[in-house]
């Protein structure tokens, strides 16, 4: 089973948590939402990339609304601290956190050193970095992990 991965920005609107847009509402003053509910259609939500959404398994919907009904904006970062290294989260469920770091290509490189020490393997190469990765069981003690949050202005949506 998966666990909920939160990392992002956030909004709430009638006191339920929704996504903002990437895309900029042509209207003063106004901002889009996305949500994921199908019973959102019920509330003026409208299908958003259905076709896509459809062939990969997903629902969106979306509902432009006034910035002024927005009660809270923030955004969230995920990650988790390993043996005091920062790692970002590649996935996670109940048994496993797969975790991954990027470091110089540089063999002599101390972190790239010490993610090798600790057994971690190379997912992907280019001529100036390395990003490691490894699955972690999600009991480990060194394990921590870190959501902050971030209040977000609500008028610079």
């Amino acid at each position: 089973m998966s666990r909920l991965l939160r990392d992002g920005k956030y909004v709430v609107f009638n006191n339920n948590v929704y996504y903002p847009s990437g895309k900029k509402s042509p209207n003063e003053g106004m901002v889009y939402i996305i949500s994921e509910n199908k019973d959102d259609i019920q509330n003026g939500f409208i299908p958003i990339n259905v076709e896509y959404n459809k062939k990969y398994g997903f629902f969106q919907c979306k509902k432009e609304i006034p910035k002024s009904e927005i009660t809270e904006a923030y955004k969230i970062r995920t990650y988790v601290v390993y043996r005091g290294m920062e790692f970002g989260i590649i996935s996670l469920d109940d048994e496993f956190i797969r975790i991954q770091n990027e470091c110089s290509n540089d063999p002599n490189d101390e972190t790239n050193k010490q993610l090798r020490s600790w057994g971690f393997s190379e997912y992907i190469r280019d001529k100036f970095s390395i990003i490691f990765d490894k699955y972690i069981p999600a009991n480990d003690p060194e394990i921590k992990i870190i959501e902050e949050r971030t209040e977000i202005d609500i008028s610079k949506l």
